[in-house]
């Protein structure tokens, strides 16, 4: 009996120990190690499972604008705050920015976990580990990108010297566009799956491999163009589910094309390069508006066949020379009469309806022009010299 109560003091000396180690300073809480005076920003243990930070009162999680200090002092000691710990912010869905001082040396895992209003954290320029770029962390002694917050938005610029977007870097972020420097060798697994504003991806002559899932989940990408690039690798399911995909730009290097990279996506017509060699399976499965398939490559593309990655399965033009879908005709789509005109950068469009009223004129600045229409019936497009017609529903 006597040693199960000395076993059972030990324990709850242990216990409350750890307890006094987490406190909350400022508005922060912070793990204190007494022996070496540091500090590390921690989750609020919940009384009854001190792992369970998903399980916290609402108090216990950060708001708004939040500033780690170097230094916090607690009963007469000073702690220097050298580390973000495990779970540190987790859950903190309303933290919308986080400054780090220069005394932060580590972050632990899934420090940021569901902070999804994060859009910028800011590295103070005094930290020998870190550094922050637009509100991204990087390594400091070597270009790396460590964390990218979920929120960011608008149009980042990459900086040169990244070789390589990391896996998930960028998933479900909120950017517009992205700008890829020529550094950039490998976008890799998931990088930007996910993101539902994404509309612009400006790729770096660098670029070698896309990784699985890259870009997929991507609505509202419309055109890809990779004509610059030395890209050899696409890979699995790099683009699908990119509903608004229409154009694709391939490398003149391009080699392999991974099983459903553009599945379900709106293409139009595609140009295959002489150097690829091979198409993975369904890479092309649900591109209804794939109808033209201009054929540099060695590869045997049928009318309607699923061989080759399905790219023949819609086709009604198969074209074989040394063409690019860049120096193919102008396309024209319309759905839920919305009027798209492909292709059409640098040329005035005129579209006239059926009594020969010219309801839209003006010179196109984008290779997508959308336009919409308010009645259904024919109506006449002109781009240049070039006319046609199209029925609207």
């Amino acid at each position: 009996m006597k040693r199960i109560c000395i076993t059972l003091c030990l324990i709850l000396t242990a216990i409350c120990q750890l307890t006094a180690g987490v406190v909350k300073i400022d508005g922060v809480y912070y793990s204190l190690d007494e022996n070496n005076l540091t500090a590390s920003v921690t989750f609020k243990p919940f009384e009854d499972d001190p792992d369970g930070w998903m399980y916290h009162p609402k108090d216990s999680l950060y708001v708004g604008d939040v500033v780690i200090p170097s230094q916090v002092s607690h009963n007469g000691e000073t702690y220097s705050v050298n580390a973000i710990g495990d779970n540190a912010f987790a859950g903190s869905s309303q933290m919308t920015t986080l400054q780090i001082p220069e005394s932060v040396m580590t972050f632990g895992t899934s420090a940021f976990s569901l902070c999804s209003s994060l859009s910028a954290i800011t590295i103070d320029e005094s930290n020998p580990q870190f550094r922050s770029i637009d509100g991204v962390i990087y390594y400091k002694n070597k270009m790396e990108l460590y964390f990218a917050p979920r929120a960011i938005s608008g149009h980042l610029t990459l900086p040169d010297g990244l070789t390589e977007i990391p896996s998930s870097a960028f998933q479900r972020c909120l950017l517009d566009a992205v700008t890829i420097p020529n550094s950039v060798e490998t976008i890799k697994d998931g990088a930007f799956n996910n993101c539902p504003n994404l509309s612009e991806v400006n790729f770096g002559s660098g670029l070698r491999v896309i990784q699985r899932d890259a870009f997929s989940q991507c609505p509202f990408l419309q055109i890809i163009d990779f004509s610059s690039t030395q890209l050899t690798d696409i890979g699995l399911a790099a683009f699908m589910d990119c509903e608004d995909l229409a154009i694709v730009y391939l490398s003149d290097c391009l080699k392999t094309i991974g099983m459903n990279a553009f599945r379900d996506c709106n293409l139009i017509g595609i140009s295959l390069p002489a150097t690829l060699e091979s198409i993975g399976e369904s890479a092309f499965l649900g591109c209804e508006g794939l109808t033209t398939v201009i054929n540099n490559s060695p590869l045997n593309i049928k009318a309607g066949s699923e061989d080759n990655g399905c790219v023949g399965l819609y086709l009604t033009e198969e074209i074989s020379g040394n063409r690019n879908i860049k120096e193919a005709d102008i396309y024209l789509t319309c759905e839920n009469k919305t009027l798209s005109v492909f292709n059409a950068k640098g040329k005035t469009v005129t579209v006239y309806d059926i009594t020969g009223q010219i309801i839209f004129q003006a010179g196109c600045a984008l290779d997508i022009l959308k336009l919409n229409l308010k009645n259904s019936g024919l109506y006449i497009v002109n781009i240049g010299s070039l006319s046609r017609k199209i029925l609207v529903k």
